[in-house]
């Protein structure tokens, strides 16, 4: 790579609890893999009511030689999660980077691989909470890594499925625009399939799927993924949902395309890996990558619990 630079970008919303393994995670990829690189810090958070800039303030602290520059922004007010993903864009400076939750972590393959210009990457997420989930990737990504035609059955996803695998989506930062901008801003909450459906239709730009995972995707602590439905936030989410979907007002086209969803996951996750030896072994390479993360995340906790317990601020 030319420039040898890379922003680690992350968005947070009273995360206290989790974004020190976050950065634990960052340390492990700059120490393992980046020390040649410029690294950059930006974290942009909305408005968190308990500690969460304040820890990421300390740890940066104890941890400044890791990075070249450092942005921490907190809003005075909650600007929801759209706002806040557009402003943190907004400060990425290097064409390489990748944006994450304040609760997700960085996996152990090293980041600095993927050198993206011109492509979307897609990469299978590691699920996690307590502890790994020993479950195969995402129906809609195990489509696009063995489909013959990734950029149109990636575009179907993005069509038909909520989950529109962002977790695990990399590009370039020369995409950012104001014109992606402007059409995320028609959502408060919702920003990934907005995005990602501007950067391929819009910017026609080349999708690449990737068998690598890069990140891991808690579970359960996000909006689209929180068990309560009643809150105001919820609610909103999914008015947003239905603006995105509109089958989704539908009682019967939500319901035909929940079947086809569930039978697409059991062509790819059972059917097909029956009889094609190149999708089993993937598999089987899939469930060994899951029990060297939960080694891995067992390490990243040994480290987030020494910080926090030998910390200044506690």
């Amino acid at each position: 790579m030319a420039n040898k630079e890379f922003t680690f970008a992350i968005i947070t919303f009273n995360q206290e609890k989790y974004v020190i393994e976050l950065l634990e995670s960052i340390k492990y990829q700059i120490e393992t893999y980046g020390k040649e690189y410029k690294n950059h810090l930006v974290v942009c958070d909305d408005a968190s009511k308990d500690d969460t800039v304040k820890n990421i303030s300390e740890w940066v602290g104890d941890n400044r030689e890791l990075f070249s520059d450092v942005i921490i922004n907190k809003n005075v007010e909650n600007i929801g999660t759209v706002k806040n993903i557009i402003n943190t864009f907004k400060l990425i400076t290097t064409e390489q980077f990748k944006i994450i939750a304040g609760d997700d972590l960085f996996y152990k393959k090293s980041i600095y691989a993927l050198n993206i210009q011109d492509e979307i990457y897609i990469t299978p997420v590691i699920r996690f909470s307590e502890g790994v989930y020993k479950i195969k990737p995402d129906s809609s990504v195990m489509e696009l890594l063995f489909s013959s035609k990734p950029a149109r059955a990636y575009i179907k996803s993005l069509k038909d499925s909520s989950a529109a695998m962002s977790t695990g989506t990399l590009w370039n930062s020369k995409y950012n625009t104001e014109e992606m901008f402007n059409a995320m801003s028609e959502y408060k909450y919702i920003e990934d399939v907005v995005l990602l459906r501007f950067l391929v239709n819009k910017c026609e730009l080349k999708v690449v799927a990737d068998e690598t995972p890069y990140i891991m995707y808690r579970v359960g602590n996000g909006i689209s993924t929180r068990k309560e439905n009643n809150t105001p936030q919820r609610i909103a989410f999914a008015k947003e949902v239905e603006r995105l979907y509109p089958f989704k007002k539908n009682k019967v086209l939500d319901k035909l395309n929940s079947i086809k969803l569930k039978f697409k996951a059991l062509h790819y996750k059972v059917i097909i890996p029956a009889f094609s030896k190149k999708i089993r072994k993937f598999i089987n390479g899939w469930f060994n990558e899951l029990s060297e993360a939960e080694e891995y995340l067992k390490s990243i906790r040994e480290k987030s619990e020494n910080w926090m317990n030998n910390s200044s601020f506690l």
